[in-house]
């Protein structure tokens, strides 16, 4: 270490932390709760009148962090206090096609509900196509399963998955 000196030089540290306004809201919310699977925070949160359908800047709900995360209870918790399982952002991304991505079988059962299994996000994917993209086979063949008319839907690149050779 150095010794400046009497006022013969300015010495400072300075530290690079910096967090935006969006960063601390994602943190003290919704989002940043049920990403980090707070069910105690989340319960307290929207009894002080916070609402499970705000988005936050990027569209994500907190049952979409929820769903990403694979945090089911959280998920049901959200979705019993009126988190609607069809939110999609402005890419068309819902709670279900991130769950089906990640792998999250309990999770993505909770969310298909209301026709929630055939909504398209932006590229024209279902959670059909979002399970195979994140290499999820088996679950997309019982996604087919449970939804056969997913079977047929073809995204934007009209790609049309042959599950049953994934599969095997």
């Amino acid at each position: 270490m150095s010794d400046c000196g009497t006022n013969s030089c300015l010495c400072h540290a300075s530290t690079a932390v910096s967090q935006s306004m969006d960063e601390m809201d994602f943190e003290k919310g919704l989002w940043g709760a049920a990403s980090d699977g707070n069910l105690a925070r989340i319960r307290d949160l929207i009894n002080k009148g916070k609402n499970p359908n705000d988005p936050d800047s990027y569209g994500y709900t907190a049952l979409h962090y929820a769903a990403r995360g694979g945090r089911v209870e959280v998920v049901r918790e959200l979705l019993s206090r009126g988190a609607c399982p069809r939110a999609q952002t402005r890419g068309g991304a819902t709670p279900g096609h991130r769950a089906a991505y990640a792998g999250h079988e309990a999770v993505l059962w909770s969310l298909l509900v209301d026709g929630a299994e055939s909504l398209v996000d932006s590229d024209g994917d279902t959670v059909v196509h979002k399970a195979v993209k994140g290499g999820h086979h088996s679950l997309a063949l019982e996604i087919i399963a449970r939804f056969p008319g997913l079977a047929t839907v073809r995204n934007n690149r009209q790609q049309l998955y042959d599950l049953r050779e994934a599969a095997d």
